[in-house]
């Protein structure tokens, strides 16, 4: 002990997220305030109505500022943000643009390059070694800001059922199937396709947007409709060697990618929700009924008290999820799937819940409000749906729970 006594002191902890929300909030504002209202905002309505997606110059320009690189390792050009810092980035997007797609797609890109970085450096099991310098390649232009790469996982069938297959050729794979969903597979200039092999073993491979045989086609969504999730189709597309990423186990890779999604995905969410809460609070207190604002009705001040309640609660399994980040299970990690499920649920109903008291002004186009609804009803199915979730967890419960009866049952039989 020294003598001022200060190893009995605690080691001083990092500030919290919540402590550090406003000053994070802040720097965005600064930095790339101008950039949302200027370029992202002005065109995010019509997006919507056109469901067109962000185009390939306004991912450029958030690069090109450091918004889409922030959590980038410095080393490849990025921003070297750390992870509550980049959550919280995402978050101030949500509540700044309209367009939730914004914070989904910047997420979703990170989350792919650094999947490919992992891969480069062969820290994922069954990573390809002929694979390395392709998936160098494609890291560093993500992280640099030169390309976007999209995952093509989904087509309706569990990993063991795909019927995307990679069939082995004398220079590399012939590779044919229909992926179903691919988030920003419109402006992608690559993609990490997921097929099996002839022993339906799952493989991984770099897919240009330029091979022949690859085509891709818009999905017409309810909400999300600037994401740019388009149907891939591979035709016998002819893939060399040097593009296989991973030659064994790559649903582990797949799931340390929608680990990741699961983790940020929902920050996005959470800047929305809470922007329509407080324009909704606002709207409301201009209203009269009995010559009085309708926000000093108690059924009212109820229905914004759970709404209240929805959004903060969410925020406090959002946040813990990020901060125990460093202690999670890479791969599928209980507290994380957790947190995405619990916290969508929660914003979803708590945007519902507004539509309630706020009428007919909840339907209105020329409103944020309609919008919002739809985009956060889309989170209940990305990164897994809530359904596959619930499945999820719940064997994750009650394997947790024989576990433990069986440690029990074994400290009896010692005890004697």
């Amino acid at each position: 002990m020294t003598a001022d006594g200060s190893a009995f002191l605690a080691p001083p902890r990092a500030p919290s997220m919540r402590q550090q929300r406003a000053s994070t909030h802040g720097a965005c504002e600064a930095r790339f305030g101008a950039f949302v209202r200027e370029r992202l905002q002005p065109t995010a309505r019509q997006r919507d109505r056109d469901g067109t997606p962000l185009s390939r110059e306004q991912v450029t320009e958030a690069c090109a500022l450091g918004l889409a690189t922030l959590r980038a390792d410095r080393a490849h050009g990025g921003g070297g943000a750390s992870l509550p810092e980049w959550a919280l980035t995402l978050e101030w997007l949500g509540a700044e643009c309209e367009d939730l797609a914004v914070p989904t797609l910047l997420g979703y890109r990170h989350a792919a390059g650094a999947l490919l970085h992992e891969l480069a450096l062969g820290r994922v099991p069954g990573a390809a070694a002929e694979g390395r310098a392709v998936a160098a390649r494609w890291a560093d232009a993500v992280a640099r800001g030169q390309a976007t790469v999209s995952v093509a996982y989904t087509e309706g069938a569990d990993p063991f059922s795909f019927r995307t297959r990679a069939l082995p050729t004398e220079d590399g794979y012939l590779v044919h199937g229909t992926k179903t969903w691919v988030a920003g597979g419109l402006i992608a200039d690559a993609v990490l396709t997921f097929a099996a092999g002839p022993d339906n073993e799952l493989l991984a491979f770099v897919i240009e947007r330029d091979d022949p045989g690859v085509s891709f086609a818009a999905r017409d969504l309810m909400g999300m409709r600037s994401l740019g999730v388009a149907q891939l189709t591979l035709h016998e597309v002819k893939v060399p060697r040097s593009r296989l990423l991973l030659d064994r186990d790559a649903l582990t890779a797949a799931q340390r990618f929608f680990n990741e999604r699961r983790l940020t995905m929902p920050l996005g969410a959470l800047g929305r929700a809470t922007r329509l809460f407080e324009q909704g609070v606002a709207d409301l207190s201009q209203r009269l009924r009995y010559r009085l604002p309708v926000t000093e009705m108690q059924a009212v001040q109820s229905r914004l008290g759970q709404i209240h309640v929805a959004i903060e609660t969410a925020r406090t399994v959002i946040y813990d999820a990020v901060e125990r980040a460093d202690e999670s299970d890479p791969v599928w990690d209980a507290v994380i799937t957790t947190a995405k499920y619990f916290a969508i649920q929660q914003l979803e109903a708590a945007v519902r819940g507004l539509s309630y008291v706020l009428g007919g002004a909840a339907y209105d186009r020329a409103l944020p409000y309609e919008r919002g609804l739809r985009d956060l009803h889309a989170f209940l199915h990305l990164a897994g749906t809530q359904a596959t979730l619930e499945v999820d967890l719940g064997v994750k419960a009650i394997a947790a729970v024989e576990q433990a009866a069986t440690r029990r049952r074994k400290r009896a039989v010692d005890r004697g």
